[in-house]
């Protein structure tokens, strides 16, 4: 059995052998006593049929959403309902999750162990939301024990601006995640946690720090930040955030997100590459975090 702590979370695994997911999550490896707050089971399965006990309750692409009794399946379907390519099961309190893939390779997919990671980092975003947090996709950097993220939407430029700060201010700068960090409420503090899903660039560290600062990037010739009102950082935020078809679960995403929204600093940064982009966040991080529309 394999064990874990992400986001002070407790995770007991058992997987198939797999090279990819030790080296990917090695960083957060470590014994613990006590029963585990989620135990996670990923096989390796020749086929894989739609459970016919889940209400089917959506779809989007070719993934099915169903409920059972309160349990939550995910479906990722290749041409029918009883042709899966795999399937995820998730009991009702986000603790025990039983996930299986079929090798689709062949047919141009990814192969088993990458999409065994990835489940293993879906089953971890459902229990953090269960947990008091969510999955927040942003480049994300600890400085000066504060977490700053920057987040916008895919090829904005993200990883960019945060390399940039670790080039300017160097041991002053730690990684937190480079794709999709986890926040979390622990003692009702913000806190944001690396974890090892952190996209294309695999850069991440088991760090956290409690979260400060949250800049929505965006291109422009000159660098000048702008605040946002609720409504406005809500509409970023939302369109940033892992968000499920599951009532309960968006239900307690939007108790954490609320909390977030209310007690952190929002902003947008539009912004060229250099590093007059980093100072402006840095002074504004700095000083009193406020700044003129």
């Amino acid at each position: 059995m394999l064990k874990y702590i992400i986001a002070q979370l407790k995770i007991e695994l058992e997987v198939f052998d797999s090279p990819l997911i030790l080296s990917r999550m090695s960083a957060y490896a470590t014994d613990f006593e006590g029963e585990a707050d989620l135990k996670i089971k990923i096989t390796q399965e020749d086929s894989i049929s739609y459970d016919e006990t889940y209400t089917l309750i959506g779809t989007s692409a070719f993934r099915g959403f169903g409920l059972k009794d309160g349990d939550y399946g995910i479906f990722d379907m290749l041409d029918s309902p009883k042709n899966l390519s795999a399937a995820l099961y998730v009991d009702k309190t986000c603790s025990r999750i039983l996930g299986h893939v079929k090798d689709i390779q062949p047919l141009g997919g990814a192969s088993n162990e990458v999409r065994a990671f990835n489940m293993i980092g879906d089953a971890v975003k459902y229990a953090v939301i269960e947990r008091n947090g969510f999955v927040f996709h942003s480049s994300t950097i600890k400085y000066k024990d504060k977490g700053i993220l920057f987040s916008a939407d895919s090829g904005t430029g993200k990883s960019t601006h945060t390399g940039l700060w670790k080039k300017y201010y160097g041991d002053l700068v730690e990684v937190i995640n480079d794709d999709t960090p986890i926040i979390r409420f622990i003692d009702n503090v913000a806190y944001v946690f690396g974890s090892p899903w952190s996209g294309k660039t695999d850069l991440n560290n088991n760090v956290f720090a409690p979260l400060c600062n949250i800049v929505f990037l965006e291109r422009g010739t000159k660098n000048e930040l702008e605040t946002l009102d609720f409504t406005e950082a809500f509409q970023r935020f939302s369109r940033q955030s892992f968000i499920m078809p599951f009532a309960p679960l968006y239900h307690k995403y939007l108790v954490s997100a609320e909390k977030v929204l209310k007690s952190t600093s929002m902003i947008v940064l539009k912004c060229n590459i250099s590093k007059e982009a980093v100072d402006t966040v840095k002074s504004f991080v700095e000083g009193n975090n406020e700044t003129q529309r």
